[in-house]
């Protein structure tokens, strides 16, 4: 629901169909989705979460069983997308999984499944922040506090 680009780019891949009837369908690619960050209210000391939200757009629950896998979610220790961020690290095993059905109003009997991934990132440069944005800011509330402390024949106090 929230990707940037569309899945059509994605290679057409075969399906695995095991004997109880279930579907397993791999496709390989980079998806690129639209996340708006949760849990930036502590920066720089903050870490942030993203959403991910995914179900199918013209097959119900009646057609289609969207389920995790076990695990729904494991990490690869080597680089694989196309660019790295430099600013966050992905935070291993604190990502949530949950699955909701949403009902429409035309069809109030027809379950759409929506499965969701949340993961939480954690901010590589807070160092960067307390030297640039917090070490400045203390500092220069110290010296506008320190103009009080002059002379006050001093004649450039104020101005």
């Amino acid at each position: 629901y929230n990707q940037a680009e569309s899945l059509s780019h994605f290679s057409d891949k075969d399906v695995i169909v095991s004997p109880d009837g279930s579907v397993f369908w791999s496709r390989v690619g980079n998806l690129e989705v639209l996340c708006a960050f949760s849990g930036l209210k502590r920066h720089p000391f903050d870490n942030t979460e993203c959403s991910i939200d995914l179900g199918g757009w013209t097959r119900s629950g009646f057609l289609a069983n969207y389920t995790f896998m076990d695990p729904p979610v494991t990490y690869n220790t080597e680089p694989t997308s196309r660019s790295t961020y430099q600013e966050f690290r992905v935070v291993v095993g604190g990502d949530r999984t949950s699955r909701r059905e949403f009902f429409y109003d035309c069809c109030p009997s027809e379950p759409w499944p929506i499965l969701t991934f949340t993961f939480v990132f954690e901010r590589l440069t807070t160092s960067y922040y307390l030297r640039s944005l917090v070490a400045m800011t203390v500092l220069f509330t110290f010296l506008a506090g320190f103009t009080c402390k002059l002379d006050i024949r001093c004649g450039e106090r104020l101005g």
